[in-house]
């Protein structure tokens, strides 16, 4: 049942690159959720460089569920070899669509198109977006282990670019380098906890109110890194504005993906012996099925 006293107006944004397997269903899923809360949900969805049947689906999309548009920006590798200049092009031609849109969104929803939102309910959007404090931007969490360590700054928990120290840790011949920088920054949020207020994070999802994104895209703020998560330049924008930003732990999105699994050290030996040209069907397998 709808939730009419919930009046919002919701633009879903994200990339799409070789899902063909799970774009129409993730649409799917998250258009029926945010229906139950809002009056008016559209999406435009980026595409670029997919060599599977990405396009056909996005194409059905188009056909099959009300106010879906999509942009494809053709083959980008070329053009743009580096992967993170690339998905900085790529979001920002969303943020190009949402300054230039006749209509007003309430809020934003960056998603990421490739992975099964299976713990997202309608229930938690609403007890969230009716929560008393005051925030701009609120990212996912997971009923696992939070994974994007590469995404998150925060000034215990994770303050600094986790590949680069990684990278560091491993010069002065520490065998644990992965595992300090990153894996063992994986920790479980208990959906109970408070909200985390972060510099910058995702997860996966993340909502955004638009009034504080205009004006804003992901080009390089001064001091990130080339080579750091194009979401940290936007998030430091909005920072720079005065906005509060957190991870919500009732906005659970997952349980486990390859990220959060190889936290556990059982798992990075199975990827150790599961990797020759054929065994990687059967990893890939296991991973699918616990997720």
């Amino acid at each position: 049942m709808k939730r009419d006293f919930l009046q919002k107006s919701l633009l879903v944004v994200g990339l799409a690159r070789d899902c063909e397997r799970t774009i129409y269903r993730e649409v799917s899923r998250l258009e029926k959720v945010l229906l139950e809360i809002s009056w008016k949900v559209d999406f435009y969805i980026v595409e670029s460089d997919s060599s599977d049947g990405t396009l056909e689906v996005l194409e059905k999309c188009t056909n099959e569920i009300q106010n879906f548009k999509y942009q494809s920006l053709g083959k980008l590798q070329n053009k743009i070899p580096d992967r993170i200049e690339r998905l900085r092009y790529c979001r920002n031609e969303y943020m190009r669509f949402l300054t230039t849109s006749q209509s007003n969104y309430d809020l934003i929803v960056v998603n990421d198109f490739d992975i099964k939102n299976n713990k997202l309910s309608a229930k938690a959007f609403f007890s969230i977006l009716t929560e008393r404090f005051e925030w701009s931007a609120l990212f996912a969490n997971q009923s696992g282990r939070y994974f994007d360590i590469y995404a998150l700054r925060h000034p215990e928990w994770n303050s600094r670019d986790c590949f680069a120290e990684a990278a560091e840790l491993r010069l002065v011949g520490d065998l644990n380098y992965r595992h300090k920088a990153i894996w063992a920054k994986m920790k479980r949020i208990s959906k109970s906890s408070p909200p985390i207020e972060v510099k910058s994070a995702f997860g996966g999802l993340a909502i955004y109110k638009s009034k504080d994104l205009l004006g804003l895209d992901y080009s390089l703020y001064p001091g990130v890194g080339p080579h750091e998560s194009e979401h940290i330049s936007l998030h430091y924008k909005l920072i720079n504005r005065g906005c509060k930003l957190y991870i919500h732990p009732k906005l659970q999105n997952f349980a486990w993906n390859p990220h959060n699994l190889s936290s556990f050290q059982c798992f990075r030996m199975i990827d150790r012996k599961l990797n020759g040209r054929f065994l990687w069907r059967i990893r890939r397998f296991l991973r699918s099925a616990i997720s």
